[in-house]
């Protein structure tokens, strides 16, 4: 039998388990480290996010296990992420006439701009300051709901 390590982020942890673990605004957010045995219990919490082993090692470059500082592994992280959410943006485009693609992709040229600079927090709040009417209230519950498993698995300030 192969055992392997198991990651998890878990905010307000409440299972029991042991981990790093750092206060954000009035929430706890701890990373748990656990050998899967194929009968593994999973962390209980407010959320639980599986990590992959290479989103496990950024853990230790996010800000509020790094001193306040954000550390490269985080960032490139961070630039993949920049990544998927530019895709999306792109394909949520391919059934648009010309002239509504234009006008969806100056609307989203903001939080575009931040994308490209892999700037995901003010990305994030550019986007969700889009005119409704030409960024479909499905389209940001479907953006934000990548930006919000993101940010699960990397807890930050989005004040």
């Amino acid at each position: 039998m192969r055992i392997e390590n198991r990651y998890f982020m878990v905010k307000n942890l409440s299972s029991g388990e042991v981990g790093q673990s750092a206060t954000l605004d009035g929430d706890t957010y701890t990373f748990v480290k656990k050998v899967d045995n194929d009968s593994i219990v999973l962390p209980i919490g407010d959320t639980v996010s599986e990590l992959t082993i290479n989103e496990a090692q950024a853990i230790q470059h996010v800000e509020i296990f790094n001193n306040g500082h954000k550390g490269d592994l985080l960032l490139d992280c961070e630039k993949a992420f920049c990544l998927e959410i530019s895709d999306a943006f792109i394909k949520s485009q391919e059934s648009l006439t010309i002239a509504q693609g234009d006008a969806l992709f100056t609307e989203l040229e903001s939080s575009s701009h931040a994308l490209s600079r892999g700037l995901v927090n003010i990305s994030w709040s550019r986007f969700n300051g889009t005119d409704d009417a030409i960024v479909t209230p499905s389209m940001k519950a479907f953006i934000n709901a990548m930006y919000e498993t993101f940010f699960s698995k990397y807890p930050r300030d989005l004040s």
